[in-house]
């Protein structure tokens, strides 16, 4: 099913639709003089952009993004790291958003339901006209600081989803390849991973860029956790949809609607639960680690994950 009408965004991108020579010329600078690093892929590099690492393909679709997204107030940008199973943020936002559906239908093809702005809003062919998806629900990896000025200054919702570095990690390390052959070693990816070195990377940045925004703006940014998710869930379905501005009534609650939703989460964190098993790839060592380092970072933060 569709988002019903009266949820569309007149979201657009800049009006000319083909791909701009200025960000041909930009990527290309960047390419040729930005830090880069292999070591996660044999043929693909990792280039910085902005105190981030991007391939080079979510980098220039980020450049595309910044350069032609164009937000609306009523939209509703949906933002993780990688790896950080956003399908549980996505199911839970589009359920509320679209209670008045059926609910079994309404995450029926999600991801067509959700625009990914580094993917779905990239054009296929640059010299060619594209038709580009509509809002209001947007998802992205981009960090804070790298968001579209139009995102900041539309003063949209936007909603963060932070996961445990370690399950992150290994998830990313799992995902990297289609066999064992194709991955590098765990100890190779917790080495770059600790040292910010990753898809979107660095994890701790990317995760503090988002949290001193709702500290600024909590009216206007959300930021949840992976396991308050899975463990709360109930509670943040109320949360969330306070937040987005569809609060439950009365009737709903009795009707038992925010229970409807939060066992639909249940489902299909159980359906796309990939890292059930994950801690047991890394060492004590490797896990104490890296609950040192986020430690240190969020330190004076008031921010706890781990």
């Amino acid at each position: 099913m569709n988002i019903s009408s009266d949820l569309q965004s007149s979201t657009s991108i800049n009006p000319n639709h083909q791909y701009p020579e200025k960000i041909s010329r930009k990527f290309e600078e960047i390419t040729s003089t930005a830090s880069k690093n292999r070591g996660w892929a044999t043929f693909r590099d990792l280039y910085e952009y902005q105190g981030f690492w991007y391939y080079k393909g979510f980098l220039e679709r980020t450049l595309f993004v910044q350069e032609q997204f164009k937000a609306q107030p009523t939209d509703i940008i949906l933002c993780t790291t990688p790896e950080s199973d956003a399908v549980r943020l996505h199911t839970l936002t589009f359920s509320i958003m679209n209670r008045t559906s059926s609910f079994e239908s309404c995450n029926n093809h999600l991801h067509s339901q959700i625009p990914w702005l580094e993917r779905d809003l990239f054009p296929m062919h640059k010299d060619s006209v594209s038709s580009y998806p509509k809002g209001p629900l947007f998802t992205t990896h981009i960090p804070y600081t790298s968001l579209p000025k139009s995102i900041i200054d539309s003063k949209c919702k936007i909603v963060y989803m932070c996961r445990n570095p370690k399950d992150v990690l290994v998830s990313q390390w799992r995902n990297l390849g289609t066999t064992d052959l194709d991955r590098i070693s765990l100890n190779k990816a917790y080495g770059l991973f600790c040292k910010g070195v990753s898809n979107y990377g660095p994890f701790w940045d990317h995760v503090l860029g988002y949290w001193e925004a709702t500290m600024k703006w909590p009216d206007r940014v959300l930021f949840v956790t992976y396991e308050k998710l899975e463990t709360e869930t109930s509670f943040n379905v109320r949360r969330l949809a306070e937040f987005l501005d569809r609060p439950f009534s009365l009737d709903e609650e009795r009707r038992g609607v925010v229970r409807k939703i939060s066992m639909k989460n249940t489902k299909e964190a159980k359906r796309n639960k990939d890292v059930e098993d994950q801690m047991d790839y890394l060492s004590k060592e490797m896990k104490d680690h890296i609950d040192q380092i986020t430690k240190n970072r969020f330190k004076n933060s008031g921010l706890i994950i781990g």
